[in-house]
């Protein structure tokens, strides 16, 4: 009799530890969860070009969105020419490429970067008119000139101080409105240039223009500068532009510098409306040896 109920009592004591885990769950213990692995990983770029120095911050997104770890680890094959920090941001190092690699669990994505020459700066902007001087209604268009030839964005971007007395386009045309007078700004990069419009009913005339020699002579490398003066006092835009018939032998600039470059002759112009006045330039060789003989060309017979 002990033997049959010792028999029986193991399946009886199994039976009620189900029934107490089962009484367990309906008393509201929840069994514990299993992990949601990422299936994706998706980025907002999947090619950069970027230029020397610069930087831009890439965004991962993790699918599912109840993955149970959503961390993201950002890698770069080649951080000599682009790297990239913990939050996505990528800096350009070096001309190259790299690829970066956004990983979340088993999933990852990737994004090629391209990295070009570093930026280059504006450092100077000229107009080919400092004054203007118009009737109301007349239009003249500037000229701007961005230096360095090469530099990376030559935009320019044009502004008046007085649009009631004469406005400016984004091609730099000016067009008088009312009379007084006005500042148009010509800006690239930080570099800036202005021209003083002056809008009036009566336009005075240039009626001549003189230079202070009406000839030069000059080694190669001297240089000399040229006065001009406009008539009348009055004129109401005495801007002087100057230019030089050849300037392999002899250049000029807008303050009226000329300088010597190679053996031979020019004409050096200087224009002011609608007259101009000319200046006869003669380069010579530079002097040897500092002893003010100038080289001819032909051999020393004695």
């Amino acid at each position: 009799m002990k033997r049959l109920l010792l028999k029986g009592f193991w399946p009886l004591s199994t039976f009620l530890v189900m029934v107490v885990s089962l009484a367990g769950c309906q008393n509201g213990e929840v069994p514990v969860e299993t992990d949601i692995p990422v299936t994706e990983v998706q980025l907002d770029k999947t090619a950069l070009v970027l230029l020397v120095g610069e930087n831009q911050t890439l965004v991962a997104t993790v699918l599912p969105v109840n993955a149970t770890d959503k961390t993201v680890t950002w890698s770069s094959s080649d951080e000599d020419v682009a790297m990239v920090s913990s939050s996505g941001k990528v800096l350009a190092v070096k001309i190259g490429s790299a690829t970066i690699t956004a990983k979340a669990g088993d999933a990852s994505s990737t994004c090629s970067v391209t990295v070009t020459e570093s930026k280059v700066e504006v450092t100077s902007i000229t107009l080919n008119k400092n004054s203007l001087a118009l009737k109301a209604g007349e239009s003249e268009t500037l000229v701007a000139t961005v230096l360095p030839v090469n530099a990376t964005d030559k935009t320019v971007s044009w502004t008046s101080s007085n649009p009631s007395v004469a406005t400016v386009n984004n091609a730099g045309k000016v067009t008088a409105v009312l009379n007084g007078s006005a500042t148009i700004t010509a800006r690239a990069g930080n570099a800036s240039a202005i021209c003083t419009v002056t809008v009036s009913e009566t336009i005075i005339e240039v009626t001549s223009v003189t230079l202070n020699k009406s000839s030069l002579t000059l080694r190669v490398s001297e240089s000399e500068t040229l006065v001009a003066t406009v008539l009348p006092g009055n004129a109401t835009d005495k801007t002087v532009t100057w230019t030089s018939s050849d300037s392999s032998i002899a250049t000029v600039d807008n303050s009226g510098k000329v300088m010597a470059v190679l053996k031979g002759t020019a004409t050096i112009t200087a224009k002011s409306g609608n007259v101009s006045a000319t200046c006869s330039v003669t380069v010579t060789s530079a002097d040897i040896g500092g002893g003010g003989i100038e080289d001819t060309g032909e051999e020393d017979m004695n």
